[in-house]
Parts: C-alpha cells; structure tokens; sequence
C-alpha cells in the first residue's frame, strides 16, 4: 500500500509556480459550420384551452428551445389546425403552462423566472416580468376560480402569485429557509390553500393558507417514507394525498388520514366533447373518449432552430459524437463524408448524454439522469434494448445514487472508468469502472468526501487513474467542502494513493489530460496548471482567455496541448509550457474533439469545425 498524501487545510503548492504569458498565435484558424444535427424540440409544459370564440378544443405546448427562444404551438384538436407562437422574450424553455380563470394561457420560463400570458382571443403573447428577481426557475402554475395563478420556484424556493385581472406580480416569499426548490404546485379550491413539494435534501409538502397568509410544513399522520406521498387535485376541491396503502385529504394545510383509502376522484381536464388528452409528445397529441376508449393520435409541424449542442467527442471509426440538450438525442458525423446522421436516443435516459468513450470500435454512453449507460455498435442497424443482440445495449443506471456521469475514459486496463456527480439532495460523488463483455460495475463513491468526481486522465506507466473534482454535491445542496482537488486512483490496488491541492480556492477543476511531456495539464476555470506526477507537485500555472470548458484540454498529433476557453482556442508547447491563442469563434459553446489538424465544437444547436493553422 502507498502513502496517502492529504494536505490540512488549505494547501498552497509552491514548487515553481510561475504564471506564464500568452503568446500571439503565429497564425490564424479557419472555421466552417458543418449544420444543425438535431431539429427537434421537447414540449415541457401542456394545458387545455380555449380557441379565438371561447370553445375548449385547443391544446397548448410549450416547446423548449435550447438553441433559441420557447414558443407556443396551439393545436385545435377539433380542426387539427396548429399555430405556432415565438415567446416575446429571449428564454430557452417554460415547464409551467397552465389555462387562468381568465380563459388565457400562462407561462412560466427558465433561466429568468419571466411570466408570459398568451391571449386567443387576440393570439397577444407578452411578457408580464419577473415575480421574484432572486429566481431562475417557474415551475408549474395552478389556477384558482378567482383569478389567481400560483407557482413555485428554484433558487430560492419561493411561492408566486400572479392576478389574472390586473397582470399584477406578488413574491410571496420563501416556503422553505433552507431548500432551493418550490418544485410542484396543487391548489385546493374547497380549502383556499396551495400546497408544493420542497426539495432536495429536507424533502416535505409546504402550505400556503390564503385566507390568512400562513405557511406551514403539512404533516401526514401514518406515513413511513422518506419523502413525501403523491398529491393530486381532487374533483370536489380538496387536494388528496396518496401512498403506502394510506390516503390523505389535505385541509388548510393539515392532513388528515382516511380511514378507507378510497379518496375523491382526481380532477381532469376535458375538451368541450368530454374527451381528455392522455399523451403527447414534440409533434403529436393523442386524445381520448373515456366513455367509448377510442383513441385519436394528431399529428402537428412546427419549426425549429434546432436544439443545442451539450457534448462533442471523437468516437469509433473516425467519426464525430455529440448529443443535445432536451430532447437528449445523439448524432454522428463522418468527416470523409460530410454526413450528419441524428441517431435518435441511444440510452434510456430523458436528460443529456455527458460522456462518450469509443472502445474496440464500440460507443460507450454515459447519460444523465441517473448515470445511464449504453454501448453501441456503428457498424450495426439501431435496435435498442437490455439484451446482448441488441443495439445499443441498455445497461441502467450505475447506482449508488450517482446522476451526471461527467467524464468516461477508456482504461488502459481494457475497462472504461466513469466519473460522476451524486444525484439531487446528495454528497458523494464516485469513480466507476465498467468491464466491457460482462458489464459488471464497480463503484467506489465519497473516494473524496462530499465532493464530485468531474474528470479522469489515464497514466499507464505508473498504473493510476488521474482525477479531479468539484466541491458540490447532487442538485439542491450546499457544499460542504472548501477546495476542489487532484488524486490519483491505483487501478491494481483500487484505492486512492495520492490527493493534492493543485489550485487554492477553486470550486472545480472541470479538465484533466496527460500530455505528451508526461506532466498533467487541468484547468479550473480560466487556470490550468501544469502539474508533474514523477515529483508530485504543479511545476507553473497559466492563464486561458476564459474558462476552460468542461473536458477541452486534448494533446495533439504534433505533441502540442490544445484547449477550447470561452469562445477562444489555444494550444500550450510542451517544451516551456507558453500558451498561444490560435483563434476566436464568436458563439462557440461547447467541445470538443480534436482529430488530425481539426478540432469539432458545437455553437449553440449548430456543430463546427476549427481547421489549425498550418505549422
């Protein structure tokens, strides 16, 4: 066994330490826009609504546009007709859609926390401001027969209320004075109460009494769990709360046990012909005839900017990766061909692949939510599924509570290694190895407590795994550690043998890459140190021209170090470490892979590439 080397307190690592100058870019790169792979959009938020005359027959969707601004699709189910309505400010997405009592529709945005109404009578869509300016997210909204809409929050897990008459915007305050998220939203038009779910680490269901402004945690005599029950809206009025075999009606924020568990009916939302909507998705809407059970799917156009790029990465047989942001899809470009190919899916995932590792001319697949993972093999048709003839194959989540897979690395033990975030309310990221045949996983979680594994960097001639991290935990928590940190993993021992300090202060160090100097280059942020693994100590330091974007430090054929910072690209001499900026891309958002003289980016939904200077 080795000596664990952990510094006390904050550890300043001095041995020559010197910050280096950027040097002007001997020549320039040339840059092409390759196109958009994927042109499709998620619909996050949905309701039932009035057409131009007052008649129930419209559904609205609000689509997400990451690469551009949230529109509005309202589709007559009765015509088939659909229009389409761009949000009148610049927000990618809304989750809370909801009809007032006013007959209008409103909307309630990421990553600005704006309320949107949208009229049918007049097809107005306008922007009626923030509510709550310390705010990113609206979650979902509820409507009161009085003219009230209410909803919860993320940042600081306030409840809103909107006044349908006057447009008026009320901050009603925090439901929690430790959690972030106001997440969910029921109201009880019989109790005059709204009552939403609190998260993500002290997890209950908040109240808020309008008659006479109380809040108040609801507690649920007779319930086990950890969380809370489910909740819905009742058709007499009252919100009911299910779970565990039990039933609760919630009255004015006290719930009370049912002595049968047979509680109201829930509260649905009908068509003007009594039919209900009971599935949807970007493109299509299917209604039903309770009464009959017959079933009608209609389909809908709209147009897209395309969703933005999340992650660009080399795979197997030459070819490019990437994935987009909600709907997580996957695309493949072949560079001799020029083709963009959107592959669909790939992994039993809802939110973005994070990571790509191309091993024996397979893709392995890393997606969030949940560290879900897949292999696929290029050379074969698409036929998703759990089993071994399948393509690709679906092999779950990894467990121990692990949700953003931040990096996957091939090993040079033939295995690849995964390095995660833990999931909402949680500490403890983890490094993960996969053993490709069996699929057989093993998770080494809190190898640094309460901080996250971010990202892994391969050193075969001692043996050892590379890694960083950030000082966060799962969505919705504090930090509870100071200082992001380097360690370095025994594959054949499997225990942590080194950990350092490499940067003072930093919350994460989001690159990690051997070079071919055989010294580790990281960043974090707009620092990226030169850190020697032979003595163990950072050897200097430089300043990027921005933050070093997640995973884009790759050494280059010619044995240069390359990186993507902000909109910048630079590349950093392996013989004195000077860095020098080789071009700007305006947009530039996300990378990379770097292959040959090119290097592969994503600028919002479109994939690019920087052709480097000629030597």
């Amino acid at each position: 066994m080795r000596d664990i080397f952990i510094p006390v307190g904050k550890l300043t690592i001095v041995c020559g330490l010197v910050l280096m100058m950027v040097a002007a870019a001997s020549g320039e790169m040339r840059f092409e826009e390759l196109g958009v792979p994927i042109r499709e959009t998620s619909v996050l938020g949905r309701c039932i609504g009035p057409d131009a005359t007052g008649k129930m027959n419209t559904f609205y969707l609000s689509h997400n546009q990451e690469g551009g601004t949230l529109f509005l699709v309202a589709l007559n189910v009765e015509t088939g007709e659909a229009r389409q309505y761009s949000a009148p400010v610049g927000e990618p997405g809304s989750w809370a859609c909801c009809r007032g009592a006013d007959g209008r529709i409103y909307l309630g945005t990421y990553y600005a926390a704006h309320v949107l109404r949208f009229d049918p009578k007049t097809e107005e869509f306008v922007d009626l401001g923030r509510p709550a300016e310390s705010e990113g997210y609206l979650w979902t909204f509820s409507a009161t027969s009085d003219g009230k809409v209410y909803g919860g929050t993320y940042g600081r897990a306030k409840l809103i209320e909107i006044d349908t008459e006057t447009g008026e915007l009320s901050d009603l305050g925090r439901m929690s004075e430790t959690e972030m998220y106001a997440h969910h939203t029921w109201y009880g038009e019989a109790d005059r109460t709204v009552y939403c779910t609190i998260r993500m680490v002290d997890e209950h269901i908040a109240a808020y009494v309008r008659d006479s402004g109380e809040k108040k945690r609801v507690n649920f005599p007779g319930w086990e769990g950890q969380r809370y029950p489910n909740l819905y809206e009742g058709e007499d009025g009252y919100v009911y709360a299910t779970g565990q075999g039990k039933a609760w009606k919630l009255v004015a924020g006290e719930a009370q046990l049912l002595e049968a568990a047979e509680p109201a009916p829930g509260r649905v939302e009908k068509l003007w012909d009594g039919r209900i909507v009971i599935g949807n998705r970007a493109g299509s809407v299917t209604v039903s005839d309770p009464h009959t059970g017959e079933k009608e799917t209609i389909a809908y156009t709209y147009d897209c900017v395309g969703s933005r790029l999340f992650v660009v990465r080399e795979g197997p047989l030459g070819r490019i990766y990437g994935s987009s942001v909600m709907p997580l899809r996957v695309f493949e470009y072949t560079p001799d061909s020029g083709d963009v190919r959107n592959l669909g899916r790939l992994v039993a995932a809802n939110g973005e692949v994070y990571s790509f590792a191309p091993l024996d001319d397979k893709l392995y697949i890393a997606a969030y939510t949940g560290t879900t993972l897949s292999v696929y093999d290029p050379t074969k048709p698409i036929d998703f599924g759990p089993e071994a003839d399948n393509n690709p194959i679906d092999l779950g989540q990894l467990g121990e509570q692990q949700n953003r897979p931040t990096s996957m690395q091939p090993g040079f033990d033939g295995n690849i290694w995964i390095a995660s975030r833990p999931t909402y309310g949680t500490w403890g990221g983890a490094l993960s190895r996969l053993k490709p045949g069996s699929f057989e996983k093993t998770i080494w979680r809190n190898i640094v407590p309460d901080q996250s594994v971010i990202t892994l960097a391969m050193d075969e001639k001692r043996g050892l795994i590379w890694c960083t991290t950030d000082i966060g935990g799962g969505g919705g928590t504090t930090p509870k550690a100071e200082e992001a940190v380097l360690f370095a993993f025994d594959v054949e021992a499997e225990e942590k043998v080194f950990e350092c300090v490499p940067v003072p202060g930093a919350y994460g160090i989001a690159a990690l890459e051997m070079g071919s100097d055989g010294m580790l280059y990281g960043a974090a942020k707009a620092t990226i140190f030169v850190f020697d693994p032979r003595q163990r100590e950072v050897v200097t330091t430089l300043e990027a021209p921005g933050n070093v974007h997640m995973e884009a430090l790759q050494v280059g054929d010619d044995g240069w170090m390359y990186g993507m910072a902000g909109q910048s690209f630079f590349r950093i001499s392996p013989d004195d470490h000077t860095l020098e900026v080789l071009g700007n891309y305006p947009g530039a958002s996300c990378g990379f892979a770097l292959v040959g003289r090119d290097i592969y980016f994503g600028k919002g939904p479109m994939l690019c590439v920087g052709h480097l200077p000629d030597e």
